[in-house]
């Protein structure tokens, strides 16, 4: 096993695309994606310069046809990395053809509708309930100040999470239909 570097970049779950170029920039500076143990904390292993394109794929909730749908992507050239916080990670040379998971538009908003929805009710369900131990009662010692500082953040998060989605919707949308 040859040398590994950990590097920290964080990335929302709508920032995948991102993610994605980062990791081919690294590959490109001979720091080959190796896992992620924690968000943000990735594991590079080092070699020689390569152009390798990455694609994330969100987990489907169900399972049931992953190992199916990883052999069809065997097939189509995509050699399976390694799994982290929802996410297959694929790869395959930039100089091969076909460098995208799906080919067509309508399948690419049904992968961001569906990391939206899986989102969706445990974020809701944290902020209801910050937003009823802040509002229940006026803030008398730590526990409830802590509570009001968590629920703010929590707001800035969620907004941030609302800027990356719609960026990545947007791009999605301005690709041309087939």
């Amino acid at each position: 096993m040859g040398k590994t570097v950990t590097k920290f970049k964080f990335f929302t779950i709508f920032q995948y695309d991102l993610e994605e170029n980062y990791l081919r920039e690294m590959s490109k500076k001979g720091l080959h994606f190796k896992s992620a143990k924690l968000p943000g904390f990735y594991t590079f292993e080092v070699g020689e310069p390569k152009d390798i394109v990455y694609r994330l794929d969100f987990i489907r909730e169900d399972g049931k046809d992953e190992e199916e749908y990883r052999n069809t992507l065997k097939q189509n050239g995509w050699e399976y990395k390694t799994e982290f916080a929802d996410f297959s990670y694929h790869i395959k040379l930039a100089e091969e053809t076909n460098t995208e998971l799906s080919s067509d538009r309508e399948s690419r908003l049904a992968h961001v509708l569906s990391m939206m929805e899986k989102r969706r009710l445990p974020i809701l369900l944290i902020n209801l309930c910050l937003w009823y131990s802040v509002f229940s009662s006026s803030p008398t010692n730590l526990t409830d100040i802590l509570a009001s500082v968590m629920s703010a953040v929590s707001i800035i998060a969620a907004l941030f999470l609302l800027r990356d989605y719609r960026r990545l919707k947007n791009k999605l949308s301005s690709i041309p239909k087939i």
